[in-house]
């Protein structure tokens, strides 16, 4: 099993012969969140481990591997042929570095690093490339794993034995005591930035929110013994924590009284501990993912989206919304690392929950996940609950896509085909959950929102046996290279959901940030039952509507 040390990042290197050239920063990030410049929650805190992406940063690593430092002390003066430097409020100081490649370096911001915005020099081959920098007493990253997808899974351990991940099939209950690994608390006690760190509270205690429920107690916030910069968090899992597989952690510290989120990786929490979590909302429960053979999954979305947004270039919301339906149909066959790959990118919040994230803002084309498509027939044909059947013609053998704009009726749907080579005929029926009246979708279109409030989306109506409430909220960051965003499930039975501070407080502001909310009702995944050639039908169903909306 891997250790908390080794998952607080992720190497990625390029080869090549870079030595000559002027080393060019792209990006400075903590080097567990990874949270992008540009954003709220964005800083380096001083004692921190943060990671510099770019290029020229270093030698060409033997073997590819990044060049680590050997033992502690970590070196200041330079490694590898790369040394680092940064300058805040007129102070100069060497910055101790972890490992060095062509593309990736890591360091630990000096604990002496004054709070503000300045400088972080890198020098290789005997020239230096500058990034600005915003140094902080405290912004803390949680260590996770991450897809590409933005979701992320907490890097948590259970305290009474801190090898064993909380996961999954092995998920925490309330009153469990964990141990969440990160960095960004702050300082080091001592200032000691090169070896061994002293242990003890840094600062004022954090706030650990557990699907936004704060912690009863979190007892110790300070430097693992493991790492410079690495710190640990020890706390209590709240008694009414929500209870699923994807359910959120933040850290919310303070500077100088002014609060500041960490991302919000997902971790399980069940009634009983040491058990597979459970999630009605999950696209695919544990039992699946454990299969040890390849999965057969009959894939079925409808999607009506309703969309008030302003056409491009424009401000003035639509006197009526534009309509757009698609339709895909997808039968395949998954390895059990391909499965569990695509969990992970289809995975949704736990009710009552909300993931957050970011992802890069640029167009990526429609791609089918990694699999064997099964030939299932050279059409589908959909009957809706009223009107005439229509025919999806295969796009490829086992890929069915449609499109129109007369909407998608809830209710019962019929789903036959004729069967190919690989799956014989199939005649069943599946229902589509009847959507939600999104009570205050005025309101939210019309009145900037102030994240410090929180927001609180009401809705009446639904279909509770079929459906739940998704709610998504997307912003781009000050530069457009990122979209910020979170991603919130709600029982429809509820009839409200309100996102919390500490979700809102990474939404960038204004409406330069072209934010925009989405309420949408999903189907449950699994709410039909298998058929002969497959091992479920996973029903990705749903009705969204989209408006744009202003955060101050």
């Amino acid at each position: 099993m891997q250790t908390p040390e080794r998952l607080l990042v992720t190497f990625v290197v390029i080869a090549g012969s870079l030595a000559a050239q002027v080393p060019t920063i792209t990006g400075v990030v903590n080097g567990a969140s990874g949270i992008p410049p540009g954003v709220p929650n964005y800083a380096i805190a001083a004692g921190s481990i943060f990671v510099v992406y770019g290029s020229n940063l270093g030698a060409v690593p033997p073997g590819g591997a990044p060049v680590a430092s050997p033992s502690l002390p970590l070196p200041t003066a330079g490694y590898a042929g790369t040394s680092m430097t940064v300058t805040v409020n007129g102070t100069t100081l060497p910055v101790p570095i972890l490992y060095t490649s062509p593309t990736q370096l890591a360091g630990v911001m000096p604990s002496a690093t004054p709070s503000g915005t300045g400088t972080l020099t890198v020098t290789y081959g005997g020239t230096s490339g500058s990034s600005p920098v915003t140094v902080l007493v405290s912004a803390f990253g949680i260590s996770n794993l991450r897809v590409p997808s933005g979701h992320e899974t907490a890097v948590v351990t259970f305290g009474a034995n801190q090898s064993e991940l909380v996961t999954v099939i092995d998920s925490a209950a309330p009153g469990d005591v964990l141990v969440l690994f990160g960095t960004g608390l702050g300082p080091s006690i001592g200032g000691i930035d090169t070896t061994h760190p002293s242990a003890g509270n840094l600062g004022t205690a954090p706030t650990v929110f557990v699907g936004g429920v704060a912690s009863p107690n979190v007892s110790y916030y300070g430097r693992s013994p493991a790492l410079p910069g690495l710190d640990q968090i020890i706390f209590t899992v709240p008694p009414n924590a929500p209870l699923g597989c994807h359910v959120s952690i933040i850290v919310q510290t303070a500077n100088l009284g002014v609060p500041i989120v960490s991302n919000a990786p997902a971790t399980a929490i069940s009634a009983t501990d040491h058990t597979p979590c459970t999630d009605p909302v999950n696209a695919f429960p544990a039992q699946i993912l454990g299969f040890p053979v390849s999965s057969e999954i009959l894939g079925i979305s409808l999607v009506q989206n309703t969309s008030f947004l302003p056409a491009p270039g424009s401000t003035t919301l639509p006197a009526k919304p534009t309509i757009t339906d698609t339709y895909q149909i997808l039968a395949s066959q998954f390895s059990p690392n391909q499965f569990f790959g695509l969990s992970l990118n289809l995975a949704e919040s736990t009710n009552g929950s909300c993931f957050a994230g970011f992802v890069p803002n640029v167009a990526v084309p429609a791609a089918l996940p990694p699999a064997i498509y099964l030939d299932t027939g050279t059409s589908v044909t959909l009957t809706p609950p009223s009107g005439a059947p229509f025919k999806l013609p295969a796009a490829a053998a086992g890929v069915y896509l449609g499109q129109d704009s007369i909407g998608i009726p809830a209710g019962s749907w019929g789903f036959s085909t004729p069967g190919g080579a690989n799956v014989g005929p199939l005649n069943f029926q599946f229902p589509i959950a009847r959507p939600v009246t999104w009570t205050n979708q005025t309101s939210v279109m019309t009145t900037p929102v102030n994240r410090a409030s929180g927001l609180t989306i009401t809705w009446s109506g639904g279909d509770a046996f079929n459906g739940f409430v998704d709610i998504q909220g997307f912003a781009a960051n000050s530069t457009g290279t990122f979209l910020v965003g979170y991603d919130c499930s709600a029982p429809i039975s509820a009839g409200s959901f309100t996102i919390p501070p500490s979700v809102l407080l990474r939404m960038p502001t204004g409406p330069g940030a072209f934010s925009t909310l989405q309420v949408s009702t999903f189907a449950l995944p699994f709410n039909t039952l298998p058929v002969e050639g497959f091992d479920a039908i996973v029903n990705f169903s749903q009705n969204q509507t989209i408006v744009p909306i202003v955060y101050q």
